[in-house]
Parts: C-alpha cells; sequence; structure tokens
C-alpha cells in the first residue's frame, strides 16, 4: 500500500477529508466506532483506486438514512476500489452504496465490495448496491439483512449518443448493441453472500 489514512471516527466528514487526499491504492481506514449519519452525509470520489477498510463487522457501524458511499467513474483504468470490513444500518431509502459509470466511455474494473454486514431497513424500492453503466466487480463475502427492497441493482444503462430520439432511439438504447461476453469478465459477479429477508 502506498500510504494509510487513518479516519479519527467513521463520520462522513473525517472519511471524506481522507478520501480527497487518498490516491491509488492507498488505504482510507475506518476505527471501531459507531456513527449516525444524517441525510445528506454520504463519502463522494471520482476515479480513484482506493480501498476504505473499516475494522470489522459490528466494530466499524455506520447507520445512515441516504446514500453512504458514491463512486463515480468516467476513467477506464478508476474501477479499482474496494469497501470492505464494515456493518451498515439504518432506513436508507436510497443505495447504500452508488458506484456511477453511465459517462464512461468503455468499460472499467475490477472493483470489489467484501466482508461488510448490511442489516438494513429498506424500503420497498430502494437497492442496497447500485451499479449504473459499465462497471464490474465482485460483490462477495458479505452478510445481507433487509426488510425489503433489492439488495443489488444492476443497470448497464448507455447514454445515447443525443437528443434525437428519432436517429439514436430511446435513453440507454445502446445497451443493445452491446457484446454479451458470456463467460467473460465483464460482469458483476455477486458471490458467496448470505441474504435474509424479514
Amino acid at each position: 500500500f502506498a500510504t494509510d489514512y487513518n479516519a479519527s471516527s467513521c463520520s462522513a466528514s473525517h472519511i471524506q477529508a481522507h478520501v480527497y487526499l487518498a490516491t491509488d491504492v492507498d488505504r482510507v481506514l475506518i476505527p471501531t466506532v459507531t456513527c449516525n449519519w444524517i441525510s445528506g452525509d454520504a463519502v463522494v470520489w471520482t476515479n480513484k483506486n482506493i480501498i476504505i477498510q473499516g475494522a470489522g463487522i459490528g466494530q466499524t457501524i455506520i447507520i445512515g438514512y441516504a446514500v453512504v458511499f458514491y463512486v463515480n467513474i468516467n476513467n477506464v483504468s478508476k474501477g479499482a476500489f474496494r469497501i470492505t470490513n464494515m456493518t451498515f444500518g439504518g432506513a436508507p431509502g436510497a443505495s447504500v452504496i452508488q458506484i456511477v459509470a453511465t459517462s464512461l466511455i468503455g468499460t472499467s474494473c475490477c472493483w470489489r465490495i467484501d466482508h461488510n454486514h448490511f442489516d438494513l431497513d429498506n424500503g420497498d424500492f430502494s437497492n442496497t448496491i447500485f451499479i449504473g453503466g459499465n462497471a464490474y466487480g465482485v460483490i462477495d463475502h458479505n452478510t445481507f439483512d433487509e426488510s425489503a427492497g433489492v439488495s443489488v441493482d444492476f443497470s448497464m444503462r448507455l447514454e445515447r449518443e443525443s437528443n434525437d430520439f428519432a436517429t439514436y432511439g430511446p435513453e440507454g438504447a445502446l445497451n443493445y448493441e452491446q457484446p454479451a461476453n458470456l463467460g467473460g469478465s465483464s460482469f458483476v459477479f455477486v458471490e458467496d453472500n448470505t441474504f435474509t429477508f424479514s
């Protein structure tokens, strides 16, 4: 690892301050602590292959009511971040983790979301992890304890070339022109997770 940044708590502002400083392969380490985030708190980054790492499930606990991590990718070489070793609680009403690559030209990989516990009181139309666009990776060894909603929502939506509907068709129509790449790496892999709905 290049540099370890040690957050003094799991508050959004403390984590975000270190995320601003972190560059590729750096780690932002979150201690054993519980934090309650208010609506509007979110840690955001664009095009960084960084690691956000808690102290462990049941030790680093973030209780939130909106998006916790929002990752924007518009560079094909900047999709290899990792989020690991935390518990997420609360009633977010939105994705806990959002990965957005709808403006990406090409494909990006290989992010990883692993060894987390999502203990959520979801709404019926919420999703825990949302992936939009051609950003591929793996979701593994997590525990999802949820009341409703969708655990993983993958929307490979590509924007149309312009607003000319007659020429280019509806938004997202480019998806149907993409190769399936069956058996390749261009997928979101969901492996070795536990799902419980109550």
